[in-house]
């Protein structure tokens, strides 16, 4: 294995690093100047053969380079398992021994023997070698991360199939569709776009959807500009702000900053965008939330007192785009008489805010509840025929069953004119499967999905904005060093230790009308996340100050030890 052996030589059998890795929602993410992440990229490039091999017949994995919303001076790496879907939770282990492994070659021969695949992938016949597709977004560090991960790929044998600057649900969309041959960029354009027209054929008026795009300074610009030359102008007018090379990627602009900071993003205007339709992408395109600033003749028939003010910006998140895409499905399987045959449901986290389940509620939709993670979302939504799931960052998209896809596919066809109202929600049904992402939660083809809904539902901006009122809420973080201490029930809504924790908690709750706050521990980094949520924002901001307080006091009273991990592999 002299390649392998060049390997080790550049990058070394022990750890470049101290501080123990843990694979989190989203991979392995770090600062990309402070931490020595080009040994963790090469490693994972390894494991990635590792996992194609072990699903056999050069199933291909992906990996993305990506730090998503986080600052551009971040990078992370994620993998895409083999069905175009998050790693098996049961292989983030694996991730994490060998990125955190002191005998890097004792660690891979280990997991080989684990997993049955003794013989070395350089030895391995061509149907073994294992494929990784890899894909890098935009972030200035992210090219040279990437041609890490292709070292360990080839040095161990591996096949790389090098995608270059895409999104991150492109990739997954790439590993997912890779049973129809060879990879090919355009299918991922010609599959959404054909699915939003066959989805808004028909639907409301004719001409263009118009929507103003925050492109967050990263790779979904790109992407967003080419999905709308495939669509063409006469369908879609797309003005993306903040695009790549007009900033840091997420600075000041972005999915996360509109959600979590509740405040408009840079590169749009109260003025000159008064009463359009805007949406902000996160640095890789996975998220996406939708906003406006409201003009003097906004409101004037749909909305409170307050929201025809003329300037008032308002949001419309992940909650408010998971409801929209249900009351659609459940329309369509209504008109379809499919309801009760075919089961609908929502998923959400603690994070939804409390109007959006009685929305849904008081519209006969079924809602999970999930830990916090697209994750765990997306696991309980395949307990669904037609599971829908949303955080409320923007993260989401939509599942079909097998059973389901089945039906359509014998059913779409059948007679009936356009006036047959059964034969048009099978066919909007059947393009809605086509014109959302699956894989993963893609803030390109939710965009789209949300404009056909609006259509489909002859709903304005206003009219959907008000489908119901958010709670206040309000979203913190602390750093902290001993985050690991509190630990939650397995929903997340309630903390569990430290003991002193849930009692304050409660109790500040049960003094605020209509509270209710939660803390959690962040998967990605060293702080605790703190959300409240209230009768009027005062309340909700007294709520999380309530709640950092318990934090603080809790951990610094706890006598439980910080015991520290020891790792000899």
């Amino acid at each position: 294995m002299s390649s392998f052996s060049a390997f080790l030589s550049k990058y070394g059998q022990g750890s470049s690093h101290e501080k123990y890795l843990s694979y989190g929602t989203a991979g392995f993410r770090e600062n990309a100047v402070s931490f020595p992440l080009h040994t963790v990229f090469a490693r994972m490039g390894v494991l990635a053969v590792l996992r194609s091999r072990y699903l056999k017949n050069n199933r291909a994995v992906g990996v993305m380079i990506t730090a998503s919303h986080n600052p551009e001076c971040d990078n992370g790496i994620k993998l895409v398992d083999g069905d175009g879907g998050m790693l098996n939770q049961s292989w983030e282990p694996y991730a994490e021994r060998l990125a955190n492994a002191t005998d890097f070659v004792a660690a891979v021969t280990e997991l080989e023997q684990e997993l049955g695949l003794t013989t070395t992938a350089t030895a391995a016949g061509e149907g073994e070698r294992g494929v990784v597709y890899v894909g890098r977004d935009t972030r200035p560090h992210s090219a040279e991360l990437s041609e890490c991960v292709k070292e360990g790929v080839e040095a161990y044998g591996g096949v790389v199939v090098d995608l270059g600057q895409v999104t991150t649900p492109q990739l997954h969309f790439a590993v997912k569709e890779q049973d129809h041959g060879e990879y090919r960029e355009s299918r991922y354009f010609e599959t959404l776009s054909a699915g939003y027209l066959a989805l808004r054929d028909g639907a409301g008026s004719s001409g263009s959807d118009c929507v103003v795009v925050d492109g967050a300074n990263g790779i979904g610009a790109l992407a967003i500009v080419r999905m709308g030359e495939v669509i063409g102008r006469e369908n879609l007018l797309l003005d993306v702000r903040n695009a790549v090379g007009d900033g840091p990627v997420n600075e000041g602009c972005g999915a996360e900053i509109v959600q979590k900071g509740q405040v408009p993003p840079c590169g749009v205007d109260a003025s000159s965008d008064a009463n359009k339709l805007l949406c902000s992408l996160d640095g890789d395109a996975d998220r996406i939330v939708f906003h406006s600033f409201l003009g003097a003749c906004a409101g004037a028939c749909v909305g409170s007192d307050s929201d025809r003010a003329e300037n008032k910006w308002i949001l419309l998140d992940g909650d408010k785009i998971g409801c929209l895409m249900a009351v659609v499905l459940k329309q369509e399987l209504v008109a379809a008489q499919l309801e009760g045959i075919f089961s609908l449901g929502v998923v959400q986290t603690a994070y939804a805010n409390g109007a959006s389940g009685a929305y849904l509620r008081s519209q006969g939709v079924p809602i999970a509840m999930a830990k916090t993670g697209v994750k765990y979302l997306h696991h309980v939504a395949h307990q669904f025929d037609v599971g829908v799931y949303f955080e409320a960052n923007g993260h989401g998209t939509v599942l079909f069953s097998e059973a389901f896809l089945a039906y359509l596919k014998e059913n779409n066809g059948r007679s009936g004119d356009t006036s047959d109202r059964i034969a048009l929600a099978l066919r909007r049904l059947d393009a809605f499967t086509k014109a959302i992402n699956q894989a993963v939660g893609d803030a390109i083809s939710d965009m789209l999905v949300v404009l056909a809904c609006l259509r489909i539902l002859d709903m304005n901006l206003l009219a959907w904005h008000a489908m119901y009122t958010d709670l206040p809420s309000k979203q913190l973080k602390i750093p902290v060093s001993n985050k690991s201490l509190i630990t939650c029930t397995e929903d997340e809504t309630a903390a569990l230790t430290p003991p002193s924790l849930p009692i304050a908690l409660q109790e500040a709750m049960s003094t605020t009308p209509l509270g209710r706050c939660f803390v959690r521990p962040s998967g990605t980094e060293d702080v605790v996340r703190v959300y409240a949520e209230a009768e009027t924002q005062e309340a909700a901001d007294a709520l999380a100050a309530a709640a950092v307080a318990a934090v603080h006091t809790s951990l610094s009273s706890s006598v439980e030890p910080i015991l520290s991990r020891q790792h000899t592999v």
